[in-house]
């Protein structure tokens, strides 16, 4: 019994930290760029928008969501990309650290276009992720900004670095 208990303690250890780590992925909703949260257990709006340091009366109504209506576990949450907590250059608080926030690179996507989507430029990319050229690939993560996250707050925070000033 004792076995099975610990067998299963591990298992949830390892799942818990993959997920941790899993890099965060960008979407885009018309110019507006989004990530995405499944909702999990014992997780609540205010629990969310500590995670992302965004309120929930940002991200509910983006959502279509009422505050007085709870979610569901599983359910998928479109967490905003806005001036609070998406950081691309300028100054960040004290109390937060950034956690890279990856694009997909698609089929006919140069570099000059994913600066153009994300709103930087091209020489910010190549900084963040260490490129000497203009050239991506196809199915590659690149970094086009990042979260900015209260380091006390968010277990996101772990996943924060450093960046290279301008």
């Amino acid at each position: 019994m004792k076995r099975a208990f610990y067998l299963i303690l591990a298992l949830f250890t390892c799942f818990s930290a993959f997920a941790q780590t899993t890099p965060l992925l960008v979407q885009l909703d018309n110019t507006t760029p989004y990530l995405t949260h499944p909702v999990g257990a014992k997780e609540n709006y205010y629990s969310i928008g500590r995670i992302y340091n965004i309120s929930p009366r940002v991200f509910a109504p983006y959502n279509g969501l009422e505050l007085t209506v709870p979610m569901s576990i599983g359910q998928r949450i479109k967490i905003p990309l806005n001036e609070v907590n998406f950081w691309q250059n300028g100054a960040r608080k004290e109390n937060e650290t950034v956690v890279p926030v990856y694009h997909v690179v698609k089929q006919g996507e140069s570099l000059a276009k994913i600066s153009q989507l994300f709103k930087t430029d091209n020489a910010s990319v190549k900084s963040w992720n260490n490129l000497n050229s203009d050239a991506v690939s196809v199915g590659s993560k690149v970094i086009i900004g990042f979260l900015k996250v209260d380091k006390t707050l968010s277990p996101l925070a772990a996943q924060g670095m450093n960046v290279r000033s301008e």
